[in-house]
């Protein structure tokens, strides 16, 4: 049994202060001379900052960066990237947020960070299961922080005259429980505050695709007025990769075109998109696509070397392929790590041997089965079961 990706969406209702609207101000380039040089703080010495308790440094260079914005030296992309620190979602860090917050009360920076850091407790605790998949403990706990971030993001706005990183993040939060009528508002702000900004705009486009309520019309329509923005060629294609990553979604899960699914994801990825491994492995698997399938999943397993549904669902590819050697490593590999596909599959390799590599051991067997079917794997339990009417000394009562 191959694993899949799943999707998500529910709604909620945004409140949103007025911000000052510089729709007159032109781009100005980062190197402009006849403003102050700036430097973008590294993720690691941000993080280094936060963790050590240097509060004031630390406000002083997010600050720097958020000056440099405000006097169009520094870009809405280079704003962004100064706070990619603040991503991790280290329940240890929650104690230093409140500590910068309380030495700084008057910080736009330090209400943003934290924030941001609210918004990634939530996407963590929110997990990626479907709706009805999604325990109510877990919607609960994600809508906490979700809540906590919209707070601090919202009590950020009137600290700064283009507060346009909280509605950035703002926007975050409205994709996952947002209408689509929050999610343009928020857009507009943006606009508003900076309408060359890309960074919101990309946020945007993200939260009307189809599985969160909007459409391919309302995704085409927005590249077009996208191309009145006078964005860049790069940030333009992104946008774009937006639209085909989406088109292949709604081929592998709505009209289950896997052929189609596969061109989408390939071409969202030619344009320098999210390559969607795992939904591009999906619909490999399911077209019988297997050689390319495992190339998929090894670059897969070069991003996350322990993913063990990865090495299983390799597994399971090299098996379709005829290689039996490299099979059998990958369930080897993930059953000794715990994990009850690869585990089933051991055991039926036991139970019938495998050509040239395994001789039958119903013993061996047996054990792989008792390891799956504790983690509730429903084919383990199967197994399980016939293999005690075959050998049921094996197998006690």
């Amino acid at each position: 049994m191959h694993r899949s990706v799943s999707f998500f969406a529910v709604a909620f209702v945004l409140s949103f202060p007025a911000v000052v609207s510089t729709a007159c101000a032109a781009p100005i380039s980062v190197g402009d001379e006849s403003q102050k040089a700036f430097t973008v703080p590294s993720a690691q010495s941000a993080d280094s900052l936060l963790r050590a308790g240097n509060f004031a440094t630390l406000d002083e260079q997010l600050s720097a960066v958020q000056r440099a914005y405000d006097n169009r030296v520094a870009t809405d992309v280079d704003l962004r990237s100064a706070f990619r620190a603040f991503y991790t979602p280290d329940s240890k860090l929650m104690s230093q947020y409140d500590a910068w917050v309380a030495a700084f009360p008057k910080s736009y920076v330090a209400r943003l960070a934290r924030g941001i850091y609210y918004v990634h407790v939530g996407d963590l605790l929110r997990g990626k299961q479907l709706p009805v998949d999604t325990p109510d403990s877990r919607w609960a706990a994600a809508s906490a922080a979700f809540e906590a971030a919209k707070s601090d993001l919202e009590a950020s706005l009137p600290l700064e005259q283009r507060p346009l990183l909280s509605v950035l993040h703002l926007t975050s939060i409205a994709a996952n429980q947002g209408t689509l009528a929050e999610k343009r508002r928020l857009l507009d702000a943006s606009i508003a505050i900076d309408p060359y900004n890309y960074v919101v705009r990309a946020a945007y486009i993200s939260a009307i695709e189809t599985r969160w309520g909007g459409n391919q019309q309302m995704l085409k329509a927005f590249i077009e007025e996208c191309r009145k923005a006078k964005l860049s060629r790069k940030q333009m294609a992104q946008l774009e990769s937006v639209v085909a990553e989406d088109e292949g979604w709604i081929h592998q899960f709505v009209d289950h075109n896997y052929a189609a699914s596969e061109e989408a994801y390939r071409k969202s990825a030619a344009l320098g998109g999210d390559p969607q491994l795992p939904n591009l492995a999906d619909v490999l698997m399911k077209q019988g696509k297997f050689s390319a399938e495992i190339q998929v999943l090894t670059q897969e397993l070069e991003q996350r070397p322990k993913d063990l549904d990865v090495v299983a669902n390799r597994g399971y590819a090299y098996m379709q392929v005829g290689d039996l050697a490299k099979s059998l490593a990958d369930f080897i590999t993930a059953a000794q790590a715990g994990n009850d596909y690869a585990q089933n599959e051991l055991g039926v390799i036991y139970m019938t041997g495998l050509s040239g590599l395994v001789q039958p051991d119903p013993r061996v067997a047996v054990d792989w089965f008792r390891k799956s079917s504790a983690q509730g794997n429903s084919e383990a339990l199967q197994n399980l079961s016939k293999a005690k009417a075959l050998y049921p000394a094996l197998v006690p009562k």
